[in-house]
């Protein structure tokens, strides 16, 4: 991640989806960290399944060898004060409803992902690449999600709850 302190003033309100400014984290390396939640008990739904590693202030035991990740997530708290923080798979040949999330914002870090995972507000769409950025997602207006790869998207999110 840059060395440089976040900004806490993101020019508010997005419009669909924006990178975080100056911010690139090592995705081999939190990708190697996650090695270690493969066997836990993931919430398996028919689109997604997600796990919970940081919520109410406090990281889950299981995350105790994850300091780079933990670290990562930590400092990103300057940017939007989230409060619960998920590794997210969207299986493969899925979609979302057309809808509107309770938390008005999220943060996604993107590890995994393919070209045609895509976020779709009224008639437009974005692709984001698992290439080290952090991404603002505005989830107050209408939109959806599909994977329409043949591979699951693993995404971390940092949600208002």
């Amino acid at each position: 991640m840059s060395r440089e302190k976040l900004s806490k003033s993101f020019p508010p309100p997005i419009e669909y989806i924006d990178k975080i400014p100056n911010v690139v984290v090592d995705i081999e390396l939190i990708l190697h960290e996650s090695i270690a939640l493969q066997n836990l008990n993931w919430i398996d739904g028919p689109i997604q399944k997600k796990l919970c590693v940081y919520r109410d202030n406090r990281w889950e035991d299981f995350t105790k060898g994850m300091s780079y990740t933990q670290t990562l997530v930590n400092s990103l708290k300057d940017y939007m004060p989230y409060n619960q923080v998920y590794y997210r798979y969207v299986k493969p040949n899925t979609c979302y409803n057309w809808h509107i999330d309770y938390m008005k914002t999220c943060l996604h870090i993107p590890l995994i992902t393919n070209i045609g995972c895509k976020f779709i507000y009224e008639n437009t769409m974005f692709n984001m690449p698992a290439d080290g950025s952090v991404y603002i997602v505005n989830n107050s207006i209408y939109h959806t999600f599909i994977n329409a790869g043949s591979k699951d998207r693993l995404h971390i999110t940092m949600d208002i709850f």
